[in-house]
């Protein structure tokens, strides 16, 4: 159990809050600017969590295997 510790797994849960909305011209800067530092990769999955709660109802939780469906991307 303790090997477990600080694992991420498939059946665990996250859930997206957010205190505003974020200006459209902060999500440009992030495909254009950032895109070719960090990854697509990483855009996707912070795009994909950026838009989550609109699509959630209220206090809901997702598994990272749902996650990792939407963008194919494997959890490591």
């Amino acid at each position: 159990m303790i090997k477990q510790l600080g694992k991420i797994l498939p059946i665990d849960r996250y859930r997206v809050r957010l205190k505003e909305q974020v200006a459209s011209d902060y999500t440009i800067s992030l495909t254009h600017l950032y895109q070719p530092l960090v990854g697509m990769e990483a855009v996707i999955l912070y795009q994909t969590l950026l838009n989550e709660p609109t699509l959630q109802l209220e206090q809901f939780e997702q598994t990272h295997h749902t996650l990792m469906n939407y963008i194919n991307i494997p959890l490591d």
